[in-house]
């Protein structure tokens, strides 16, 4: 078995953007907490960098390696770590990539983490992340792990936020026109917020779905209002 890497951070704070680009990519799935951590201490001089990936089609083909494709979920996880606005834009652009270029392999690693790398970036990134979420150009998957971290980034806010939230993502689970897969991820969500106004609407949705493999059933509501408690995952 090969070891796995090690570096002082003495180290790593002498190599230059660049370079610990290459130890990201050399490192694949093996790279220390401490190389993301001073990736995301480079500030602007790494987002220049990383910015630049959703763009360049190097990363995307079918020619891809396995170092650089290792380097996409770093980046995300990177820029997840770093605050403000312009790194909270960046992730919503690797969320389009991610759907355009139909990498179900990234999504899957990256699905359920949305939430906490939007965590710290500021409110102005969530009309952005919205945008992505009503964007039916996009696979619902990408939508609706967009959706989980626009949900979150409200709570965060606040309650007037949240009822926002709630009440744009109660539109969308109830939209004929709209994907099934993305009406039921948004039932999800609702039932993790569970107020009176959405339970007709969850429960139309429930008795939509087949018995099995089905999201949510009617007694999933039943406990969800009868705790009458916000949990979401």
């Amino acid at each position: 078995l090969l070891s796995l890497p090690a570096y002082t951070d003495e180290h790593l704070a002498r190599l230059g953007p660049a370079e610990l680009i290459d130890r990201l990519i050399a490192d694949e799935d093996r790279v220390p907490r401490n190389l993301i951590e001073e990736c995301a201490r480079r500030g602007e001089a790494m987002t220049d960098r990383l910015g630049a990936l959703p763009e360049d089609h190097r990363y995307w083909s079918a020619t891809t390696t396995r170092g650089d494709w290792w380097l996409l979920l770093h980046a995300v996880m990177i820029l997840g770590r770093m605050p403000g606005e312009r790194a909270g834009l960046l992730l919503v652009g690797f969320m389009r990539r991610l759907a355009q270029a139909d990498d179900d392999d990234l999504q899957d690693w990256l699905a359920g983490y949305w939430p906490a790398l939007f965590l710290n970036k500021p409110e102005s990134v969530g009309s952005p992340l919205r945008a992505l979420c009503a964007d039916r150009r996009l696979d619902w998957y990408i939508r609706a792990n967009a959706l989980d971290a626009a949900v979150a980034g409200a709570q965060q806010q606040g309650s007037e936020h949240l009822a926002q939230a709630l009440t744009e993502l109660a539109a969308l689970a109830a939209d004929e026109e709209e994907d099934w897969e993305l009406r039921l991820s948004a039932g999800s969500i609702l039932l993790d917020f569970p107020r009176a106004a959405y339970r007709p609407l969850l429960e139309g949705l429930a008795a939509r779905q087949e018995r099995w493999g089905a999201r949510f059933s009617h007694s999933d509501i039943e406990d969800a209002y009868a705790a009458a408690e916000d949990k979401p995952e």
